[in-house]
């Protein structure tokens, strides 16, 4: 393949249970539907081109279609191998989102920012000889409102390519609300500011602060549309919140999670089959997530710390490596603080390098 781009012949039929969703993977990243809505209906198919850059090297192409129960059907893979004819180095970009500092002063917390920073300064010790440069796009504090973070994610979608690796990380307070995890912004005032002289009173005004809480904070389903719209092939998803292991999947798929599980398997896996980046959240739907003064960070990031340290004296950092031992620190803190919490972890798709 001489060009920088592809054209996709693309048909996916009904043969009985419906055509809900066609769902295009590039080297197991799933491509935005933006790029192929266009997609028209012919009789019982939907047929049409998808124009798609390459990456450089081999890129392998898969095509989904799902019925009305979420059931799936695959095509085989097809592949080319593109040669860029002005070769570049990749961009490693890493876009950290972290509150200590709320609205509500029941809400302050004492490591998001320093977790970020820390992070920060990992990436960019360990990234600096396997990239040609090392971009970050921060939000701390009071730039951490909804707009904000979205502003930040569009940053990120605009500047980075299709060889890079895009890294986004969120500590701070989380919530789960209907099933779906909410990262909590900072303009978000907390429960206990709920002024009430009776329970019923009390009842409807926290339902009506819950759909507060769901306008103004950021939802797991649009922290999985911001990341996915970013075209870069390699893409790591870091959450250090509470509850962060809720609404990543369809209700179909949500009905069988067990929570009494124990280990790392979780219903964002599942959805990490679906999307195609590499995640780890700190907690399950129904766990907090702790930080602690011995530590001087969250559980999470302190595993994260840990993992890369570990890593780079075995060779490199990889998305792969780096999640498993991440959890498996997580699983030694919780035990020795007696503190419940399980990591959620994918590493669905393709392993990517985040050192050399």
């Amino acid at each position: 393949q001489n060009s920088g781009k592809i054209d996709l012949n693309v048909e996916a039929c009904d043969k009985g249970g419906g055509l809900q969703n066609i769902a295009v993977y590039q080297n197991g990243n799933l491509i935005h539907e933006e790029n192929y809505s266009a997609l028209t209906q012919k009789g019982s198919c939907k047929t049409g081109t998808v124009t798609l850059d390459l990456t450089e090297g081999q890129n392998s192409f898969k095509v989904s279609a799902y019925n009305s129960a979420n059931i799936k059907a695959e095509s085989l893979a097809r592949a080319v191998t593109y040669v860029s004819p002005e070769s570049q180095k990749p961009q490693l970009h890493i876009l950290m989102v972290a509150i200590d500092e709320y609205v509500s002063q029941n809400s302050k917390l004492k490591f998001a920012v320093k977790d970020a920073q820390d992070l920060k300064e990992s990436f960019r010790k360990y990234g600096k000889g396997s990239f040609g440069k090392v971009n970050f796009y921060e939000v701390y504090n009071r730039e951490g409102v909804k707009s904000g973070i979205l502003n930040a994610f569009k940053d990120v979608k605009n500047n980075a390519r299709l060889n890079d690796t895009v890294v986004v990380f969120f500590s701070g307070h989380g919530m789960s609300v209907d099933g779906k995890f909410y990262y909590i912004t900072q303009n978000i005032t907390n429960d206990s500011d709920i002024d009430a002289n009776s329970e019923a009173e009390y009842n409807q005004k926290y339902k009506a602060w819950e759909k507060y809480v769901k306008q103004g904070s950021i939802s797991s389903d649009e922290i999985s549309q911001a990341i996915t719209q970013i075209k870069a092939n390699n893409k790591m998803l870091i959450i250090d919140s509470c509850y962060s292991g809720g609404g990543w999947l369809s209700k179909v798929n949500e009905a069988k999670v067990d929570q009494k599980i124990d280990e790392q398997r979780s219903d964002m896996v599942k959805k990490s089959n679906l999307t195609g980046i590499a995640m780890i959240s700190a907690a399950q739907d129904f766990q907090k997530a702790n930080e602690n003064g011995d530590v001087g960070h969250g559980f999470l990031t302190f595993g994260l710390l840990e993992a890369m340290k570990i890593e780079k004296d075995r060779g490199k950092i990889t998305a792969f490596s780096v999640i498993p031992q991440a959890a498996k620190k997580v699983r030694e803190l919780s035990l020795q603080y007696k503190k419940k919490q399980v990591p959620f972890q994918s590493t669905s798709g393709v392993d990517f390098e985040l050192s050399d």
